[in-house]
């Protein structure tokens, strides 16, 4: 089931990345000369496309966690629309999940989260509601929301779970088991008269650090912003230049940049990047590990996809960056449908092994990236 797909030696290289602040940003979050080790990954299909279990196979497999408490895999799949169990070693176990607008049912699982004890948190877009089962699969609650997600959910250790809906005014909403709203914070940018702009320049992926501290990753304009537990504003980081980026993308949002077309019928659009540069972002370890198609290798001018490594006890540094796959935009390249819009984004990390779902017009799998050990 396991085929070798690429096989590149491990490397350690040093560069020297200057952080500048962009067009809108203080002085204050200029931050010093950053180095950082950049170490190449090797792949391998960890669940194989040609794998046939109960009588069919992965579809559209679109976000994978690995459950502590049962010490299985689970994968979400858009395409059979349902949840897949999986061993470690990448053996069927079950499938748990029906079509439909019951209790439990899916209509589009887009997002799913796994917490401390275990339960699974599903957030489906066409029911609108997060669904929440035990390890096992059993149904416990769901709610409505009256919003849609277009990111991924954060479970806190206290299980409430933390959404990003600015369409209520925030970039974190904070909410129960049962969807009641425990508290909102961080009150979004104004930076348009039009509150239609502010909301999409406010869609970003939230994370919690263990000190309680929330940071949201936002894809526009390519930076995070931390506040504290009590929801005081602790600073905002562009992170184009920090993260070597900003060769392919250096884009910027502020009221002057900002063109507005206004349609007879009233209807408005705007001009604004629309390329998803964080893929996915997830915290182990006190560190915060971001997925981007966007990384460059010192010398070179073609896009890797490249996992950056933000160590939190050392003032939001990139120490480290994992090489996953060269030049996406070859034709030569297995991965090139993983490229720019490419909504199969959620990875896994376990054991410090990168577990990604990948789908092309001829296949899905499961690939599993890791180091050389020499």
């Amino acid at each position: 089931m396991i085929s070798v797909l690429k096989n590149i030696p491990y490397i350690l290289v040093i560069i020297i990345v200057f952080y500048n602040c962009s067009n809108y940003n203080d002085e204050e979050n200029v931050t010093e000369v950053n180095e950082y080790e950049i170490v190449n990954y090797i792949s391998e299909e960890f669940i194989s496309t040609d794998y046939t279990f109960n009588q069919e196979g992965l579809n559209k497999p679109i976000g994978i966690r690995f459950n502590h408490i049962s010490n299985e895999f689970v994968i979400l799949d858009g395409g059979n629309i349902c949840l897949y169990f999986f061993s470690k070693d990448g053996k069927f176990l079950r499938k748990v999940g029906n079509v439909g607008q019951g209790p439990g049912d899916f209509l589009k699982p887009k997002f799913f989260e796994i917490d401390k004890d275990g339960d699974i948190y599903v957030y489906d877009e066409k029911n609108r509601n997060i669904s929440i089962f035990t390890f096992k699969g059993k149904f416990i609650n769901s709610f409505r929301l009256n919003n849609y997600l277009e990111y991924k959910f954060f479970v806190t250790e206290d299980k409430n779970i933390v959404v990003n809906i600015p369409e209520r005014g925030y970039y974190f909403t904070v909410l129960s088991r049962d969807g009641s709203v425990l508290k909102e914070i961080g009150i979004i940018k104004n930076l348009s008269k039009y509150n239609y702009i502010n909301f999409d320049l406010a869609k970003g992926i939230p994370i919690l650090d263990e000190y309680g501290n929330f940071y949201i990753f936002l894809n526009t304009t390519l930076s995070v912003i931390i506040y504290n537990k009590n929801g005081d504003f602790i600073n905002e980081i562009k992170l184009g230049k920090l993260m070597n980026i900003s060769n392919f993308i250096d884009y910027s949002i502020s009221p002057e940049n900002l063109k507005i077309t206004v349609y007879p019928d009233g209807r408005r659009s705007y001009d604004i990047l629309q390329i998803h540069l964080f893929y996915d972002v997830l915290r182990k370890d006190n560190k915060i590990y971001i997925l981007s198609p966007f990384f460059q290798m010192p010398g070179k001018r073609y896009r890797n996809l490249g996992l950056f490594i933000l160590d939190l006890e050392n003032e939001l540094k990139i120490n480290n960056v994992l090489n996953l796959v060269d030049d996406l935009d070859s034709d030569f390249s297995k991965y090139k449908t993983l490229s720019y819009n490419n909504i199969f984004e959620l990875l896994l990390i376990y054991n410090y092994d990168i577990y990604l779902p990948y789908v092309n017009p001829r296949n899905a799998s499961i690939i599993r990236f890791y180091k050389v050990v020499k």
